[in-house]
């Protein structure tokens, strides 16, 4: 075994160097992966005016799961051809309503059932969204009122469910509802793909672009 060691020295280091070359490059490569996945901010807003610059900000910023614009105009909640990005649905909708920013909350309604002496309407939750979004209150959705109250539309009463149960169900709801409050979400085509199905919309996009002039 010695003497076989001794002869082939050289071959052994050689294999040993280009197995640490290789691993050296895939600890770099893997590590890039990661950063760049930690560096994608997890909200974005963007003015996008044309195809061509969607085109440009997926390609360099993206790709993310969800991509949300208005249908209507002037849009409600978002500048003209502005864009919201994320991976996450409930972050997207967050950073839409302007959640955090306006210290919404799940909280119990005054008509609550633990409540003595309020009135409790039969098509209402028990739960509303504090300071919820004003513009929001001509959409005629059926499951939040323009006070933001929620509708037995979303759940019927638990006594057992909490805040964070509620919570989750409304944006649930919220999610397949944007088409119709005017909005449109691009989303995966199917749930076990990552990114947000936006071939069919850009090429009637650019199709739109073109007929105006621009492309």
């Amino acid at each position: 075994m010695f003497n076989w060691l001794t002869k082939n020295i050289e071959k052994v280091k050689v294999k040993l160097y280009h197995r640490v070359l290789t691993s050296l490059f895939e600890f770099r490569y893997f590590s890039r992966i990661m950063i760049s996945k930690q560096q994608q901010p997890e909200v974005v807003r963007k003015v996008l005016i044309h195809a061509a610059d969607f085109k440009v900000f997926w390609q360099s910023t993206g790709p993310f799961r969800y991509a949300l614009t208005s249908m209507e105009y002037p849009p409600v909640l978002l500048e003209p051809d502005e864009w919201v990005f994320s991976n996450d649905p409930v972050l997207l909708l967050k950073d839409l309503m302007q959640f955090n920013e306006r210290k919404m909350a799940f909280v119990k309604a005054p008509f609550s059932p633990e409540s003595k002496s309020s009135l409790k309407p039969e098509t209402l939750l028990p739960w509303r969204i504090n300071s919820f979004c004003e513009e929001w209150s001509s959409m005629g959705c059926d499951f939040f009122t323009p006070m933001g109250y929620l509708t037995r539309k979303l759940t019927e009463p638990d006594e057992s469910m909490g805040a964070a149960q509620v919570e989750e169900l409304f944006f649930k709801k919220l999610e397949i509802s944007m088409d119709s409050m005017g909005y449109k979400l691009l989303k995966p085509s199917d749930p076990k793909f990552k990114t947000a199905s936006v071939h069919a919309y850009l090429k009637e996009w650019e199709q739109d672009d073109s007929d105006a002039g621009f492309a």
